[in-house]
């Protein structure tokens, strides 16, 4: 197989993505546009990149944004009411919390401050709630990333096992939630003694843990289809992922490039969040009962 017919473009899937809500947005013509309201702490280089991209996206369909950029020494008490204000704030429809957040800072608990019905990233514990019970109506953007790429693929996903490298609560977790009732998925994680015999088994590798030297290019088996999740930048200033991607090119199925791969996936489907909140809320007047939840 020629190394561009193993490379998943998540550029051009991304493109579909925004393509289609363009395309939804124009026909439903709204009187009012589509508002994300990001919020970040600091000023870390890689979230600068990420906030860039994520407007730009927004940008493209002329959906609109509103940066907020606090102090790193921001109290809890004082986001908790910079994201209040947001959740009452009729003209937006959509809250993004930038992480990291500062080690001050409970991350838990600034994002279940967010109203489900604009929790953009769908990270908060009403919509994890939702996935676990395979009814939710938005995916976490990372998340939907691998589903949409692994999707791509065509493969018989329930023949295969699936290993998931990283148990975080942005990416690992509700990525094996999501994939739980579609493969056999093992979850390896910092207590995880030794990482290598489920690399091996894996005929679907799904690294998250931003860490370029931890999984080797032998464990991986010819055949495998690996998504790539990590984004580190090496000492050359390069951008690279956690898997040693040109030591595992000639033999795996498919793999995910990095930059290219799951990163414009997820922006995609932070938009698609956001124009799915917007309908709900705005279009259709239709809001969560969290009562019943």
């Amino acid at each position: 197989m020629a190394h561009h017919n193993k490379i998943l473009d998540g550029k051009v899937l991304a493109e579909d993505i925004l393509s289609t809500v363009g395309q939804q947005y124009t026909r439903a013509a709204p009187r009012h546009q589509p508002k994300l309201s990001i919020v970040q702490i600091g000023r870390l280089d890689a979230s600068n990149l990420y906030i860039r991209k994520k407007i730009e996206a927004c940008a493209k369909l002329g959906f609109a944004t509103q940066h907020l950029q606090l102090p790193e020494t921001i109290t809890e008490n004082t986001l908790r009411q910079t994201i209040t204000d947001l959740n009452n704030d009729q003209n937006t429809h959509g809250i993004l919390l930038q992480l990291p957040l500062p080690a001050h800072i409970n991350s838990s608990h600034m994002i279940a401050c967010i109203d489900p019905q604009k929790d953009v990233d769908a990270i908060g514990p009403f919509h994890l709630g939702n996935l676990v019970q395979q009814s939710s109506v938005i995916t976490p953007c990372t998340t939907a990333a691998v589903l949409t790429l692994l999707d791509a693929t065509n493969l018989p996903l329930h023949q295969l096992r699936t290993t998931i490298i990283g148990a975080s609560s942005l990416v690992g977790l509700p990525t094996a939630i999501a994939l739980s009732s579609r493969t056999t998925v093992s979850v390896c994680h910092r207590v995880t003694r030794d990482l290598s015999p489920y690399v091996r088994q894996a005929d679907v590798l799904v690294v998250a843990i931003g860490n370029p030297h931890v999984i080797q290019a032998e464990w991986i088996q010819p055949g495998t289809t690996v998504i790539d999740v990590g984004i580190n930048r090496c000492s050359t200033g390069r951008i690279i992922g956690d898997i040693p991607f040109n030591d595992v090119i000639d033999k795996v199925r498919h793999i995910t490039p990095v930059p290219g791969g799951v990163g414009p996936l997820t922006v995609a489907h932070m938009v698609k969040n956001l124009w799915t909140l917007f309908t709900h809320h705005c279009l259709n007047n239709i809001s969560y009962d969290l009562s019943n939840h």
